[in-house]
């Protein structure tokens, strides 16, 4: 599971790049790491708030957060956003 979200993350790093007409980095992998450590860090955080705002047990809102920010480390955007 943590490969697949790293290895999503690279991937979107390695496109953003082409699509900005850059040559991608070399270190597309360390980067990605740095971004999934923060993501895994925010969810407990994130996971509470939205317990709290949306009256949601702890598993129901950690499952939630995980998915936000999944989805956000493999597009690069909010859901909102897409």
């Amino acid at each position: 599971m943590i490969a697949g979200r790293q290895a999503s993350i690279e991937g979107r790093l390695f496109l953003e790049a082409k699509e900005a007409g850059q040559k991608p980095s070399p270190n597309i992998p360390q980067l990605a790491e740095i971004e999934f450590k923060n993501n895994r860090a925010h969810t407990k955080a994130f996971s509470k708030q939205l317990g709290i705002k949306y009256f949601l047990s702890k598993s129901v809102a950690k499952e939630c957060a995980r998915n936000f920010l999944m989805h956000q480390a493999t597009h690069g955007a909010k859901p909102t956003d897409t």
